[in-house]
């Protein structure tokens, strides 16, 4: 009497394959895809972050910068070349080179030697 009663239908085995690889995409992605783009999205969210503030803080002068920009305008040649290679390197003052430049020229023609290669940056 069972032998009668229709079984569940049978897949062929290229159906099968397709329905398992649709299971697997759709595992991938909820649990490989999905996390991840979570994660690219917080790490962009921090690094702007990161950048805004670095471009605040570098766009203050720090006060050591400041003293020797005002003992450079004084003509104080070891204090230029201080200055300039806060410029250049970005450390205390923002990153500008043509300011940098400029403070090595006036250390340079006050005296200072190491200012006349541009202050031997890295």
């Amino acid at each position: 009497m069972l032998d009668d009663v229709p079984g569940p239908r049978e897949r062929s085995p290229r159906a099968q394959a397709f329905w398992q690889g649709k299971i697997i995409y759709i595992f991938l992605v909820m649990i490989v895809i999905i996390p991840a783009q979570d994660m690219i999205r917080s790490y962009r969210r921090k690094t702007r972050e990161e950048n805004e503030a670095k471009a605040k803080a570098a766009a203050a002068l720090s006060p050591q910068v400041r003293e020797d920009e005002r003992a450079c305008e004084r003509n104080d040649a070891k204090a230029c070349r201080r200055a300039g290679r806060a410029y250049s390197l970005g450390v205390g003052a923002p990153s500008s080179r043509a300011r940098a430049d400029a403070l090595y020229e006036k250390a340079c023609a006050l005296g200072e030697r190491e200012s006349c290669l541009g202050g031997s940056d890295p």
